[in-house]
């Protein structure tokens, strides 16, 4: 048996599951060499689905180095959870002796002229509250068991809406006794909701998505926001879900909500947004989170490159949308500002994301003519048949505006 170069933070990669949404995990990797360099490729069973970064590197003598695996946006649950039937990290290593740089390109290439590596295994784990409120909502004993069993802190980080939720949820099951009991015995804790409160909500004209935001019950947002046609619903006053989360101080689910296309600058029936009633309320970091998503999408309009990666390193919403559905991606892309584009894609901008119009940055940069920024849209991943809501695709943007070097570019992409 070779013997063993590095040693692994754990023997599976947990990941928090939301639906539609980014959801990413670390692993640790520690040296046990002494002497020499550690050089690590790490792969997935499923490149469809998963992002590594970074892929390769070297690992200095009994030093440690952290990789990110990153889940694509899904749009359904996994087939199977919490640890998935299908989906491995694997992990090789070698002692890497050579003097010469080693850039990503060259360490896959290294890597493959080697006779043999030693290599790891990991499973992959999907937990989290969304996805145990999917659990319990199916009556899956077994796997809402695992998930609190893989993730202890679940069911104590939520807040009292949620946990009552969840509670009502197992409540409603056909045989609920099991459930119930699981999660009151694993430490939900509960207090008693009011029984007029479906009541309350429906005289104010709220909507699923009002009660969540009022409510902070985070893990319900993605799955509400896909079922809800209009994440801007406005109720008997005109307050939209945002405004009510805003005028609470909810921070994380302001956030939430913007990074889910909620528009900040909606109004009242007197006039007031989330912005205003952030700020007449005091609600300072409410307010930073709201104004900082419009300022990503102006510095990125304007190429303030400085003042744009300011904002992403303080936490600034990198998939603001305004009222047409643009993003700073899509505002980049259509100027062609290259470097822009591989900054937002830098902070995990969603490549894939659509207007109101149903364009994606691709689209958008096709229109530009700027094959620079069509490549490294390409280059990272977009999808170039994507279809917009009037039936066309980036090819055929750049064929009907004649810019024949996105063209060739947009062809020479494989699978075309």
């Amino acid at each position: 048996m070779a013997e063993q170069l590095v040693e692994i933070s754990d023997t599976e990669v947990r990941i928090e599951f939301t639906l539609n949404s980014k959801c990413r995990a670390n692993v640790t990797m520690k040296s046990l060499s002494p002497t020499a360099p550690i050089a690590f490729k790490v792969q997935t069973s499923s490149p469809h689905k998963f992002l590594v970064s970074p892929p390769t590197g070297l690992i200095p003598p009994l030093s440690s180095t952290t990789f990110r695996v990153v889940l694509k946006p899904q749009t359904h649950y996994p087939s199977s959870f919490p640890r998935s039937h299908s989906d491995r990290i694997l992990i090789k290593t070698a002692p890497y002796h050579s003097d010469s740089a080693a850039d990503s390109e060259f360490l896959s290439q290294w890597f493959s002229s080697l006779p043999s590596t030693v290599d790891f295994k990991l499973r992959v784990a999907f937990v989290g509250a969304s996805l145990l409120r999917h659990a319990v909502g199916c009556g899956d004993v077994d796997s809402a068991r695992n998930i609190i069993k893989r993730q202890r802190s679940v069911l104590s980080e939520l807040s009292r809406g949620e946990s009552e939720s969840l509670l009502r949820v197992a409540a409603e099951l056909v045989n609920p006794d099991n459930m119930v009991n699981l999660l009151l015995e694993s430490g939900l804790k509960v207090e008693p909701v009011e029984a007029d409160a479906d009541s309350e909500w429906k005289s104010k004209g709220w909507n699923e998505l009002h009660v969540v935001a009022a409510s902070d019950r985070m893990q319900e947002v993605s799955d509400l926001v896909k079922r809800v046609s209009d994440v801007d619903h406005r109720d008997k006053e005109g307050r939209t879900p945002l405004y009510i989360a805003a005028a609470n101080g909810n921070r994380r689910m302001v956030e939430t909500l913007i990074e889910f296309g909620a528009d900040p600058t909606a109004a009242d029936y007197c006039g007031r947004s989330a912005v205003d009633v952030a700020r007449d309320n005091g609600h300072e970091e409410v307010l930073k989170a709201l104004e900082r998503g419009e300022m990503v999408l102006t510095a990125a309009r304007r190429g303030e490159f400085q003042l744009l990666e300011s904002l992403l390193r303080r936490g600034a919403a990198v998939n603001y949308r305004d009222q047409y559905g643009l993003t700073a991606l899509h505002a980049a892309a259509i100027k062609g500002l290259e470097k822009t584009v591989a900054l937002l894609l830098k902070f995990e901008a969603d490549i894939e994301s659509r207007d109101n119009d149903g364009h994606t940055p691709l689209h958008l940069a096709a229109v530009a003519g700027g094959v620079e920024t069509v490549e490294a849209l390409v280059k990272r991943g977009a999808d170039v048949n994507a279809v917009s809501n009037g039936g066309s695709t980036p090819l055929s943007i750049a064929r009907a505006l004649l810019h024949d070097d996105v063209v060739q570019a947009l062809i020479n992409k494989p699978g075309m």
